[in-house]
């Protein structure tokens, strides 16, 4: 994903910037397929993330979000995997220096499982 972003200072969301533009998954997806970016973030950074979230809609994208698209009761690391590999047309990842404190999930899961698919 390609984009310009600048945080307002007033409400401390990362607003879009006007150009944005996105960075599509070069592989042919499935006709079920969500067709959904998948949207990696720590709990953190819930706050802003959701800011960032009602943004990228706003402008056509459709997400998969852990609140909005986590079945309850599903295993969350093959949920996840399964959002990135399969239902997913590309990864977003919002990363600041405290969420790589907050767990490894993303470090240890959702990259690597993004960087294979490619």
């Amino acid at each position: 994903m390609v984009g310009k972003v600048k945080k307002d200072r007033e409400s401390g969301y990362w607003p879009l910037a006007e150009t944005f533009t996105v960075a599509h998954h070069p592989s042919e997806r499935k006709e079920n397929s969500m067709n959904a970016y998948f949207l990696s973030y720590s709990r953190r950074n819930a706050d802003e993330v959701t800011g960032l979230a009602q943004q990228l809609k706003a402008r056509g994208l459709r997400l998969w979000r852990d609140v909005d698209n986590l079945p309850v009761g599903q295993i969350t690391e093959a949920a996840v995997c399964h959002a990135i590999e399969v239902e997913s047309t590309g990864f977003i990842c919002y990363l600041t220096p405290d969420s790589m404190l907050d767990s490894d999930f993303i470090e240890s899961v959702e990259l690597p499982v993004a960087v294979q698919r490619g």
